[in-house]
């Protein structure tokens, strides 16, 4: 099954605590992930359940280029080449975070 989630990825941070020691999740980052899993949710094929066992995936984090790109990198994506993203957010955790959790 293929999902695509339109928009920019965000990274999700961990729970913040109030002074009483409750634990919660900003409102943006709440929000974020439940666009995550409406998205999800209207692109599943009909019929389709999880399955009980553990699954993988495969994630493609696409990204604006940040305003200080240069023409040059800015062609090369043009004509086809693969720009990797170097700078934050950190992809394996925060980014990978929201996305499950969702």
């Amino acid at each position: 099954m293929k999902i695509t989630i339109p928009g920019i990825p965000k990274a999700v941070q961990s729970f913040r605590f109030t002074k009483s020691g409750r634990r919660y999740q900003p409102g943006e980052v709440t929000e974020f992930k439940n666009w995550i899993k409406l998205h999800a949710i209207d692109q599943r094929t009909e019929g389709y359940t999880m399955p009980p066992d553990a699954i993988g995936i495969d994630v493609l984090f696409v990204f604006p280029f940040p305003k200080a790109t240069n023409k040059r990198t800015q062609d090369r994506y043009i004509r086809g080449a693969t720009i990797y993203k170097t700078t934050k957010p950190d992809l394996t955790d925060n980014l990978m975070k929201g996305l499950i959790d969702a």
